[in-house]
């Protein structure tokens, strides 16, 4: 799921296996299409990951950049 409001974006999605880690994974990749499309940037240095009760090691990435973990 995306949310956007302000110049604020949240995404996230529930992760019970590799496929849905994935997922997300594409839907980050999309995310960064659209930004392409139009002209806008994400400061991927405030781009963050945070897991609740998750012990997969999957880093996600825009732009290949890894996104850092909180």
């Amino acid at each position: 799921m995306i949310v956007l409001f302000a110049d604020d974006t949240k995404i996230w999605h529930k992760i019970l296996d590799n496929h849905d880690e994935i997922l997300l994974q594409q839907d980050l990749d999309k995310l960064m299409e659209w930004t392409k499309q139009w002209s806008l940037d994400f400061n991927v240095d405030k781009c963050k990951v945070m897991r609740v009760a998750h012990t997969s090691q999957f880093q996600y990435k825009l732009n290949d950049l890894v996104i850092v973990e909180v």
